[in-house]
C-alpha cells in the first residue's frame, strides 16, 4: 500500500462529501435488498434495524482502513471520528518574493494592455475612414481612367483645333440626302413667319390645318397670296420629309 499514492483532498468538507456519499450508496443498497413493507411486523423492522447498524458500522470501519491512504491538505488523518469532530482551520503558505514581483510584473501588464485599448479605441476609427476614403478615391480613379480609355478607343472624343476651338464630335450618324436643300427650305419658311402675321393683323383671315387626314395643308384666305401659300406648303413638306428621315 505504500507504493500507491494518496487521495489528495483539500479540506475536510471534501471528506464529509465523500463520507456521506459512501453511506447514501450503502442505503440505497440496503433498500434495493430489504424494501420497507407497510404491514411488515415488529420482529421484521427489528430485522431490519439491526442489518443497517451493520452495514454503518462496516462503511466506518472500511473508511477507517481508507484513511491510511487519505490527506487533507497535506496532512494525513486519523479515524472517521476524529475527521469528524476537527474544526476547519485556514491554511497559509509562507510568504514568497518571487509570487510578489510576479504579482506586480503581471498587473503592470493589466495596465499597459488597457492603455493601449483605450488608445486604439480613439485612434482606430480614424485609421478605418482614411482608408476607406484612400480605397474609394482609388476605386473611382480607376472608373475614370476605365471610362477615358473606352472614349478613346471608340474615337468619341472633342479635337481642339489650332486656334483653341472645339470642333463638332463624330457620334457616327450620316448626314440627310439632301441636307442643304432641307436647311434652305426651313430657313424661307421661317422668314415668311413675320410676313404671314402682318397679312393677319391686315385682315386676312388665314386658316392653316396641320394635321388635315391626307396630310396636306389647306390654305383659306381672302386676298392675293400665292406666293405665300406655296412657301407654306414646301415648308410643310419639308417637316415631313424630316419626320420620315428620323
Amino acid at each position: 500500500m505504500a507504493d500507491h499514492p494518496k487521495v489528495r483532498l483539500d479540506t475536510i468538507a471534501e471528506y464529509k462529501t465523500v463520507l456521506n456519499r459512501v453511506e447514501q450508496l450503502s442505503r440505497d443498497k440496503l433498500a434495493q435488498h430489504f424494501p420497507p413493507s407497510a404491514n411488515s411486523s415488529i420482529k421484521d423492522e427489528a430485522y431490519r434495524k439491526r442489518v443497517e447498524e451493520l452495514v454503518a458500522e462496516y462503511v466506518r470501519r472500511l473508511l477507517d482502513l481508507a484513511n491510511q491512504n487519505i490527506s487533507i491538505n497535506g496532512n494525513d488523518i486519523g479515524d472517521v471520528d476524529s475527521v469528524l469532530k476537527a474544526e476547519e482551520e485556514d491554511q497559509y503558505e509562507p510568504y514568497d518574493d518571487k509570487l510578489r514581483v510576479r504579482v506586480n510584473d503581471l498587473i503592470a501588464k493589466v495596465g499597459t494592455a488597457t492603455g493601449e485599448v483605450a488608445k486604439l479605441r480613439r485612434e482606430v476609427p480614424k485609421r478605418a475612414a482614411a482608408a476607406y476614403e484612400k480605397k474609394l478615391k482609388a476605386d473611382i480613379d480607376r472608373e475614370v481612367a476605365l471610362a477615358e480609355a473606352a472614349l478613346k478607343e471608340n474615337g468619341d472624343t472633342m479635337d481642339i483645333d489650332d486656334e483653341g476651338g472645339t470642333n463638332v464630335v463624330d457620334w457616327g450618324i450620316s448626314p440627310l440626302a439632301r441636307q442643304k436643300e432641307v436647311e434652305k427650305a426651313w430657313e424661307d419658311a421661317v422668314g415668311l413667319l413675320p410676313g404671314l402675321k402682318k397679312v393677319r393683323e391686315g385682315n386676312i383671315h388665314l386658316s392653316i390645318w396641320f394635321y388635315p387626314p391626307a396630310n396636306t395643308v389647306n390654305l383659306q384666305m381672302d386676298g392675293p397670296l400665292t406666293r405665300a401659300q406655296g412657301q407654306v406648303a414646301k415648308a410643310q413638306q419639308v417637316l415631313e420629309h424630316i419626320q420620315q428621315t428620323k
